[in-house]
């Protein structure tokens, strides 16, 4: 997850936060167990090269902004 500059990875408090923005995935993106994802909207990810998001934890996303996924 350390080579997506817009995924803030905190290991202490077992937290995985997307941050706004569009972005394009051309890797897996792949959340282990225990941790909490969360993104606080406006967030736009465009999966490219078959590439996949596999979440092995919850997700939380925020109410008043949409999340959008493309191409998954």
């Amino acid at each position: 997850l350390d080579n997506f500059k817009f995924i803030e990875v905190d290991s202490i408090n077992k937290i995985v936060r997307f941050r706004p923005g569009n972005w394009k995935v051309q890797d897996d993106i792949i959340i282990p167990s225990n941790y909490r994802v969360i993104s606080n909207g406006n967030l736009n990810l465009d999966f490219l090269n078959s590439a996949k998001f596999i979440s092995y934890s919850p997700s939380i996303c925020a109410i008043y902004s949409p999340e959008i996924i493309s191409n998954l």
